[in-house]
């Protein structure tokens, strides 16, 4: 399958957005940062309808052979840089960071029940890709369950404006199917501007509707706090935010500034780069190096975590080469 710029460039703004909104976390008494930090999470929405897209826009033919395959494949392609990322990290933090590891945090981490925050993000894809063959299958097979279950998501992000549930792990994959079925949407109307043009107005006034409403409960408005489990004022702002950044990339304008090999390169690399700068940044906490600003904390991280995927990139390629001479 050839590889779509504009999907490119939407994972690669994710990725950056990603980083970002790590990197002024930990200067969140800065009010610019702040405002950076919150206006930067629509990033997971369109890490998923990029994902989506992409699983979406083929064929998918239900046979256990092919079920198992995809399955197969999945699991190294999600399972694989994590587990490396896990044996990286457990040594630096014994010997870096003055809380130990034990035998419970190592095992909250493996089957992502606990341990490390950032670990729900690799479970989400885990479980989606499940949901991904069976929205599949029921829009394919029964109208019913198709629109059953859209509502059925469509509720849960509307109830999580009201109840925070802290066991979001186990539930988080219901209100995040909303996020798939904006994509099977988009790929049946993208080429219908008006349609999607649409989207992104019914998308930007449920974000205001919603926001609303969670001012009127008293509730925190920012989108950290609202994305665990999300309920539809952080998806809402995703799917617009996405929708606008598509609209940005069709226009070619991402092109005429001369920065779609840039979002190439953190589209491309986006799984390795997500693992590569959350280790970047808690080996230079653990180490006690100070930053005056977010802004300088992110250079070094963005910096550091690029130039580790590439020299893994030549390494890689230096390997394959040596392999394919011998």
């Amino acid at each position: 399958m050839d590889r779509n710029k504009d999907i490119d460039n939407l994972r690669g703004l994710a990725m950056l957005a990603m980083i970002i909104a790590h990197a002024t976390a930990y200067f969140l008494k800065d009010r610019f940062a702040f405002l950076i930090w919150d206006f930067s999470e629509w990033s997971v929405v369109t890490f998923l309808f990029c994902s989506s897209y992409l699983f979406y826009s083929r064929d998918f033919i239900f046979s256990i052979k092919n079920i198992v395959n995809y399955v197969k494949k999945r699991l190294v392609r999600l399972y694989l840089p994590y587990f490396y990322f896990l044996l990286l990290l457990f040594p630096l933090r014994y010997f870096l960071y003055t809380k130990k590891i034990d035998f419970d945090y190592i095992f909250k981490n493996v089957f992502f029940v606990g341990g490390l925050d950032l670990n729900w993000l690799v479970l989400i894809f885990f479980q989606l890709m499940f949901i991904f063959p069976i929205i599949y299958f029921f829009k394919k097979r029964s109208s019913f369950l198709y629109y059953l279950y859209f509502l059925v998501s469509l509720a849960s992000s509307i109830y999580y404006l009201y109840v925070r549930n802290w066991d979001y792990r186990v539930i988080m994959w219901l209100p995040w199917s909303i996020t798939i079925y904006f994509t099977i949407f988009f790929i049946d109307n993208q080429k219908k501007w008006e349609k999607l043009a649409i989207a992104a107005v019914v998308g930007f006034l449920v974000f205001l509707w919603s926001r609303s409403l969670v001012s009127n409960l008293g509730h925190n408005l920012t989108q950290f706090y609202n994305k665990y489990p999300p309920n539809i004022y952080h998806i809402s702002y995703g799917i617009f935010s996405t929708l606008v950044l598509y609209f940005i990339s069709k226009k070619n304008i991402f092109k005429i500034l001369g920065l779609e090999g840039f979002l190439n390169f953190l589209s491309i690399n986006s799984y390795p780069l997500f693992f590569v700068h959350n280790l970047a940044i808690f080996v230079l906490l653990w180490v006690g190096v100070k930053f005056s600003n977010w802004f300088s904390f992110f250079l070094v991280v963005f910096g550091l975590s690029s130039a580790v995927v590439l020299l893994m990139q030549t390494s890689q390629i230096v390997f394959s080469h040596f392999r394919v001479r011998s």
